[in-house]
């Protein structure tokens, strides 16, 4: 990555409000899919007295049956709908609206647009999961699992995520004609990220579950979790679970591998596993899973611990003792550490670019599109954290360059 030296940064923020509760249960269970959370984004922004101003908008499908009333109330919202505006694909498909430069999209503009599109989330989020993932490789969300059944390839309903098309251009301020009134070439950052929870309760972590499949100059998953300190992470997708939930992790019922216990989602025998039988009656807790434990953490307190991924082996199971043998599938992302950029010596140093703008024949846009779900594999997302809130927000970053 080069190194700019700047006059300015000029951000532009997008908050997205999170609000979970119980909906409901499959067969009884209060697995990682039985809870939703409630979602409201709301979008605010900076402007600077600058010779460049960021501007961010939404780009809309033309085809939608609701693309007339969509407009007209994102208009009333103050977003600008630019009619002069040629459809760089040349299709004349999608309709451009943009928040005023230097400002942001309010909240009420992220809910009119998910409402009227009709397709994704608006303001509920059900854990889904991406399962195997390698970055820069095939994306797609699948549903949750089923009891008994080690995986499940059904695509997530889109009613379960968010999916948000934003659209970027640089307004120069100190334009010299009509030609000269966007900046071409020019790389747009996410600068900072906030995943916390919400004050209602300040203990969850709930939004560690959080992720985001980011397309633009190169698509990858990214966890927001602000506190992670390292590049690159990933989560199993694979492991025993309790989805019955009876406080044991599941057995096949019948069939060759009835009484062994069920490893669910993705994986691949690669050795001798570790195995025993439970002879007596199911053991106190075991945390094969490697959940991260709470200080006061009773291991004997079976009914007030255990969760879809912490249970105990059931009586007379063939069971794991840990996954020796086992190559798990795991879902790779990038943290904020690795694709933030550094500014602190007034110049904006490392980072990655999620999009560009581009030239003329593109006029001038950067497209990023974000689909925000919860990740079911995440060990976060269990039943303690029903009803709990939580809050993302996210800012992007152009440089100045004097």
């Amino acid at each position: 990555m080069g190194k700019f030296k700047l006059s300015k940064l000029v951000p532009v923020g997008i908050g997205l409000l999170t609000f979970a509760g119980f909906v409901g249960s499959i067969s009884g269970s209060l697995a990682w899919w039985a809870y939703s959370t409630r979602v409201s984004v709301s979008y605010q922004g900076t402007s600077v007295s600058t010779s460049e101003q960021l501007q961010i908008g939404l780009k809309l499908d033309k085809t939608n049956p609701n693309i007339a009333t969509m407009t007209s109330e994102l208009v009333a919202l103050g977003l600008e709908d630019d009619t002069d505006y040629v459809d760089p694909l040349g299709t004349g498909d999608y309709r451009y609206l943009f928040a005023k430069a230097g400002g942001g999209l309010p909240a009420d503009a992220i809910q009119t647009y998910l409402r009227e599109e009709g397709t994704y989330a608006i303001n509920e989020l059900a854990p889904v999961t991406s399962r195997t993932y390698t970055i820069g490789g095939a994306f797609n969300l699948y549903e949750s699992l089923i009891a008994g059944h080690e995986v499940n390839d059904a695509d997530a309903e889109t009613s379960k995520y968010v999916y948000l098309p934003f659209v970027f251009r640089i307004q120069k301020l100190n334009a010299v004609g009509e030609d000269d009134r966007y900046a071409a070439d020019r790389d747009i950052y996410m600068s900072n990220s906030r995943a916390i929870a919400s004050s209602d309760n300040p203990d969850s972590k709930i939004a560690h579950a959080l992720r985001i499949y980011v397309e633009g100059t190169n698509d990858f998953i990214l966890n927001p979790n602000p506190e992670l300190d390292t590049n690159n992470g990933s989560t199993d997708v694979c492991g025993l679970l309790d989805l019955s939930p009876d406080c044991m992790y599941d057995t096949y019922i019948d069939g060759p591998n009835a009484g062994k216990e069920i490893i669910y989602g993705d994986y691949e025998v690669s050795g001798v596993t570790s195995t025993f039988v439970q002879e007596d009656e199911p053991t106190v807790l075991t945390n094969i899973n490697q959940v991260e434990l709470p200080g006061s953490f009773d291991y004997e307190d079976i009914e007030g611990g255990r969760s879809t991924f912490l249970a105990a082996h059931p009586k007379g199971a063939t069971c794991y003792t840990n996954f020796t043998g086992i190559t798990k599938g795991v879902a790779q992302y990038k943290t904020m550490k690795a694709i933030r950029p550094d500014s602190t010596h007034a110049q904006l140093t490392g980072g990655e670019s999620l999009c560009r703008t581009a030239g003329e024949a593109g006029k001038y846009l950067a497209e990023l599109d974000l689909t925000i779900w919860l990740e079911g594999w995440d060990h976060e997302v269990v039943d303690t954290a029903l009803s709990h809130k939580f809050q993302l927000d996210l800012q992007f970053q152009i440089d100045l360059v004097s």
